[in-house]
């Protein structure tokens, strides 16, 4: 018979296991735009001109690939530099966020990983 805490153990694998493949399969340019979208004060933004800013500040973007007229946005340009860092990017991004987008975050990866499989 299982434990209590074994349960639980159990259920924080899980719930790892989920936003660790969740992450993997939207930790880049399209998963940033569409999570970007999700926050009240991206709103403002519609998906293309998020794209290119993300893609304007992404450090893997080459700099005769960026495109100036898109204009500029703080909060764009310090989430795609987090999103994109050296080292652990999604412990990096999720610890620099305030605890509504934290939540924010963790939604949006349970649902792409319902999304993905089928559910």
């Amino acid at each position: 018979m299982e434990t209590i805490s074994e349960a639980l153990d159990n259920l924080i694998r899980q719930a790892f296991d989920l936003v660790g493949n969740s992450w993997y399969n939207n930790n880049g340019v399209d998963g940033l735009v569409e999570f970007l979208g999700t926050l009240d004060h991206m709103q403002k933004h519609d998906e293309e001109k998020l794209r290119s800013m993300v893609e304007k500040y992404d450090p893997m973007t080459d700099p005769l690939d960026i495109d100036d007229s898109v204009g500029n946005d703080s909060w764009v340009e310090e989430y795609t530099q987090i999103w994109f860092s050296k080292g652990d990017r999604f412990w990096n991004f999720y610890t620099k966020m305030d605890k509504p987008t934290r939540l924010k975050l963790l939604n949006w990866l349970a649902l792409k990983q319902v999304q993905r499989n089928g559910a």
